[in-house]
């Protein structure tokens, strides 16, 4: 969800060609899939059209990508075990460190066994937190 979210604000200010945006689970459960049928339907009904197939983070990822987000503290810990130096340990930040409702939460949480309010929830944390970072680092 975020990735499709971030790509779309990121489409709509007209600076796609700034960006390579990729998404991936530190596990492998859903590899090749969809995404869930509630996240595709939030999205829809927000006029998100553009849906990965999953994937499992490499350890190349650490050194390729600039930033690193993770959604919630142990990913962000299995990230931290993969980077081979501290430069890409550096780079690997709690995506919620950007949402300007600070909250004593820093995780987004997994609606996937919640109720479609939970995936809606989600929705709206990732869209005001992706318009923040990409504010911040338009910026730069």
């Amino acid at each position: 969800m975020a990735e499709s979210i971030f790509r779309e604000l990121v489409t709509s200010k007209g600076l796609q060609a700034q960006f390579e945006i990729d998404s991936a689970g530190t596990a492998g459960y859903h590899v090749g899939e969809n995404p869930d049928e509630r996240t595709i339907r939030v999205l829809v009904d927000n006029g998100i059209y553009h849906f990965s197939k999953a994937r499992k983070v490499k350890a190349t990822d650490l050194g390729y990508y600039d930033q690193i987000l993770a959604m919630d503290l142990e990913n962000q810990s299995d990230l931290s075990l993969l980077a081979q130096n501290e430069s890409e340990r550096d780079k690997i930040q709690l995506f919620r460190n950007f949402d300007p409702v600070q909250s004593m939460k820093q995780e987004v949480p997994d609606p996937y066994y919640g109720t479609m309010r939970n995936f809606v929830e989600v929705f709206e944390m990732l869209h005001r937190t992706s318009t923040a970072f990409l504010e911040k680092i338009s910026k730069v």
